[in-house]
């Protein structure tokens, strides 16, 4: 048994207790059937937790010590270390809109489907069994909500500790919002970030759903987050991920009726000895869905990176229409990148298409900007901002824009003579 696997048993003892111990038990049970991913699964082709599995990580809970920057004006629900912070949130809830801490709403009796364990998602298994709280956060049927509702995930982690969030998204039919999970760490530590989310849309609902990853280069980040879209609704995600020394991000959508749309955008950027894994599951299970995917990378120095992008289209499904594309740009020789698009049809009566590119910067452009001026950095940090921009130019909300475009800067190009924003 792997030290990570030893560690885990002693915790259970104690965590198996709280609340909702059945829910716990069948989770963790379901999760040691399954073992940790490995590489022989196809999802974890190209990522080991070798290295994971070998560092004694502890569950435990903790209490933050340090001072954290003061709120602008938004609202914003702080998890600190997996568990809510009422001290570090700003909870100006618009009209239409419920919170509550998860571990709370669960002690007061709230059922959820949402945590049912999962047969393709052992980390999720283990999420569920070992979670003391995250955010739970319901927008009523026809509320529309223009502002975004921020979910900010700040770890104050002392060394080899592991936290396990869950955060549960409901849209009533007709629903509108927008929402943002962000995650950062305040020191240079090792831990272990297992995060969950669950995502449910009602009939005509439409959810963007921006998350962001920026922790120390020596954590570990695995996330899974399923979304189960109804009639008509409409699911936008937009991915940045950052951080962390091993990030690995499973997101599933699950079409169940006619009409749903998902679209699924995410961006990586990679430097140092980073891995930056994405695998992505769009289940089109009924007739006369949509589904838009656009993954782009950009690695330099060591890092590498993986994008497996799966679209499941079923028998019945038919009059499907689905596009899926990666991109990744390769500043360095040592860096590398893995990627598998992957369709999967078992009917005629759709329309789907899928690429793939890996690429560097192009040597006649980089000349021609040097040729006006540019030292070799500017004219690298403009080439690369232009490979990003048709990704960014998809987020049409204008602060999560501008906050996301100052991110890709000042993380890739701390130096660089171009403003980060206006």
């Amino acid at each position: 048994m792997s030290t990570f696997l030893q560690q885990l048993e002693k915790d259970s003892q104690s965590l198996m207790q709280l609340w909702n111990p059945e829910l716990r038990q069948k989770a963790y049970a379901a999760f040691l059937n399954q073992g940790l991913p490995s590489t022989k699964l196809e999802s974890w082709r190209y990522t080991s937790l070798q290295k994971m599995a070998e560092l004694p990580f502890e569950s435990k809970s903790s209490v933050h010590q340090a001072e954290l920057p003061s709120l602008e004006k938004r609202c914003r629900i702080t998890l600190i270390n997996g568990q809510f912070s009422r001290e570090h949130s700003s909870l100006h809830l618009p009209a239409g809109v419920e919170f509550k801490p998860l571990s709370e709403a669960l002690k007061n009796g709230l059922q959820l489907e949402a945590l049912a364990t999962t047969p393709e998602n052992a980390l999720n298994n283990l999420n569920t069994a070992f979670f003391l709280d995250g955010a739970y956060l319901r927008i009523s049927a026809n509320t529309q909500v223009e502002e975004v509702l921020e979910i900010l995930c700040i770890q104050d982690a002392s060394h080899l500790q592991a936290f396990y969030p869950k955060n549960v998204i409901e849209l009533e039919s007709a629903a509108y919002a927008h929402v943002q999970e962000r995650y950062i760490s305040l020191h240079h530590e090792c831990y272990l970030m297992n995060a969950s989310t669950e995502i449910k849309l009602g009939d005509n609902a439409e959810l963007h759903y921006y998350r962001s990853q920026e922790e120390d280069k020596k954590a570990f980040h695995l996330s899974s987050v399923r979304v189960s879209q109804k009639r008509n609704s409409r699911f936008y995600s937009y991915g940045l991920f950052l951080g962390s020394g091993l990030n690995h991000n499973h997101l599933q959508s699950s079409l169940k009726e006619e009409g749903a749309e998902c679209n699924l955008l995410g961006l990586y950027l990679g430097g140092e000895t980073q891995h930056l894994d994405n695998y992505t599951l769009i289940d089109h299970a009924t007739p006369h869905c949509r589904s838009n995917e656009l993954y782009k990378g950009i690695l330099e120095e060591e890092a590498s990176a993986s994008f497996q992008g799966h679209i499941l289209v079923q028998p019945h499904a038919v009059k499907t229409e689905s596009r899926q594309l990666n991109k990744n740009l390769l500043l360095s020789p040592k860096a590398s990148v893995n990627t598998k698009p992957l369709l999967e049809i078992y009917n005629n009566d759709v329309k789907c298409n899928h690429g793939a590119t890996i690429g560097k910067l192009d040597e006649k452009q980089l000349f021609y900007l040097r040729s006006r001026g540019l030292d070799a950095q500017e004219a690298k940090s403009l080439l690369t901002l232009a490979f990003a921009s048709d990704w960014l130019s998809e987020i049409k909300q204008d602060l999560l824009f501008k906050e996301f475009r100052c991110r890709i800067l000042t993380h890739f190009f701390p130096k660089t003579v171009l403003s980060p924003l206006p």
